[in-house]
């Protein structure tokens, strides 16, 4: 877990059977970007994180076919702890970190839908105040990045 995490999120995972090491249980917290992603590596972790720059780091591997174990991204402001815990716990049983090898996963956002159905991202405004709407092809992706199927297994 990058160090961006809120401290929530890394003590309701262990509640649910998740093993979880911080960037601070690994005396990591302090590595920029490329040493955090390159040490998750040399552990073989997917790393967790809501930090865009880490983000953009990911991105740059994945253009230039550089290494890594995985990202999983979640937006600060529009997922929220309770879906990150239970997101993470889903790809954490259902998955093995090579799955996610040199990919980028990206949690759900929260969208509303507007009066007339159509999507919202909440905290995105026009200049009256009133929710944007944006296409929703748009919204579990963003550019340069692949999101990657989770491949459920009924047993473990």
């Amino acid at each position: 877990m990058d160090h961006h995490v809120p401290r929530a999120v890394t003590v309701g995972l262990p509640l649910r059977g998740v093993d979880v090491l911080t960037a601070l249980e690994d005396d990591a917290h302090e590595l920029d970007d490329p040493a955090l992603l390159d040490r998750a590596g040399e552990l073989g972790r997917v790393l967790f994180t809501q930090d865009d720059d880490l983000l953009a780091e990911a991105a740059q591997r994945q253009r230039a076919g550089a290494a890594f174990t995985g990202v999983i991204y979640a937006h600060q402001l529009r997922v929220s702890i309770g879906q990150c815990i239970r997101d993470l716990e889903l790809v954490a049983k259902a998955g093995e970190p090579e799955d996610l090898f040199q990919q980028v996963l990206f949690l759900r956002n929260f969208i509303r839908l507007s009066a007339n159905r159509e999507p919202c991202i909440p905290g995105d405004t026009t200049s009256s105040g009133t929710a944007s709407r944006r296409d929703s092809s748009l919204l579990p992706t963003l550019e340069d990045h692949r999101v990657v199927p989770v491949r459920l297994r009924t047993a473990r």
